[in-house]
């Protein structure tokens, strides 16, 4: 991994992946949980996440919004960021949950505010140097 200055690109710490919005999939039963914009608000039959996976909202007021989950579920206009491993995908999403994570802004003749993926994966986090003499 490229560190520098003591930063890392979130595209280095994790896989990124892009949900669509599909409000269609959004039913009040089902074996999965629905995330949108508000976090889980219903169910789905299918799933398009794995478990142990951060989503994070990508547009609205909510944008930038982040939530864990530790079984599979359906994630509608979310990012889907998973680290190498469980491990790695949890002090991720502690960074992401504690500091910050990238927030929408208003682009010119939009009135929905956007995270891009280009965005998401250029976002910097901070990495503590380690102590090489300890």
């Amino acid at each position: 991994m490229k560190q520098k200055n003591g930063m890392l690109k979130l595209k280095d710490l994790a896989d990124i992946s892009v949900c669509p919005w599909s409000p269609k999939r959004k039913r009040s039963t089902g074996r999965f949980p629905y995330i949108g914009l508000k976090g889980e608000t219903g169910f789905c039959d299918t799933a398009n996440f794995e478990a142990d996976s951060i989503v994070m909202t990508r547009f609205g007021s909510g944008g930038g919004r982040v939530f864990y989950f530790s079984e599979p579920g359906f994630a509608s206009g979310c990012f889907i960021l998973k680290g190498k491993t469980v491990s790695d995908t949890r002090a991720l999403y502690r960074y992401l949950k504690e500091r910050r994570c990238p927030r929408s802004t208003v682009s010119p003749g939009h009135s929905i505010p956007q995270i891009s993926l280009k965005a998401a994966e250029e976002f910097e986090i901070e990495i503590t140097p380690v102590d090489s003499e300890t």
